[in-house]
């Protein structure tokens, strides 16, 4: 979608990789959103997704809480 040096140019980080052949618009990017609800998310994944996964690299590892969700 946008380059990787607006002084140089350069393709996208995708393009450099070899994912595309040209910079993406937003539409095309967007186009498709995947939420739990729709596709199914392999094991542990979902610890992830939800963020109940455990880290010893975060100090005040905490769980986030629905506060204000109807």
């Amino acid at each position: 979608m946008k380059e990787f040096s607006e002084r140089h140019g350069g393709g996208s980080p995708a393009k450099r990789l070899g994912l595309t052949d040209r910079l993406l618009e937003v539409g095309e990017i967007l186009k498709t959103r995947y939420f739990p609800a729709r596709i199914p998310l392999p094991g542990h994944w979902q610890d992830y997704y939800w963020g109940r996964m455990k880290t010893r690299t975060i100090a005040n590892c905490r769980q986030h809480r629905l506060k204000y969700a109807a």
